[in-house]
């Protein structure tokens, strides 16, 4: 997606919970890791600067998510965690959902959204904005 004439938003495939067999699911996987890898080191014309890691606040913090979190952070990727379906955890736990995640992403910038109540839509936003800057 072009957003003001000048921002890619490429929106990357749900790998993890796709309907899928594990060898697509695998498949999938090195596609997205070699189109990142590829993007930052062969100096593509449309140069990430940014990645958006959504994380399913619902189900909490997977082993994909750690093996994308490491992948992103060795290629030196400037990374928001997107806590997604924070509304789906209710109030309650949506707490102890967080914690979780900002345990497991320390250091990283952690914006609790849902597309259902619109929480965090104007952080995101603001970093897609910030993404040229």
């Amino acid at each position: 997606f072009l957003l003001n004439n000048k921002i890619y938003l490429a929106d990357m495939p749900g790998y993890g919970y796709a309907k899928l067999s594990r060898t697509q699911r695998l498949d999938l996987e090195k596609l997205i890791f070699w189109y990142l890898e590829s993007n930052k080191n062969y100096g593509s014309p449309k140069k990430i600067t940014k990645v958006f890691h959504l994380v399913d606040a619902k189900v909490g913090v997977t082993k994909s998510d750690l093996i994308m979190r490491d992948f992103l952070l060795k290629q030196s990727f400037k990374v928001i965690v997107v806590a997604n379906k924070i509304d789906k955890v209710g109030a309650k736990n949506a707490a102890k959902s967080l914690k979780e995640i900002k345990d497991c992403f320390q250091g990283l910038k952690i914006i609790p959204f849902s597309s259902k109540t619109g929480q965090g839509k104007k952080e995101v936003l603001h970093e897609i904005l910030l993404a040229k800057t």
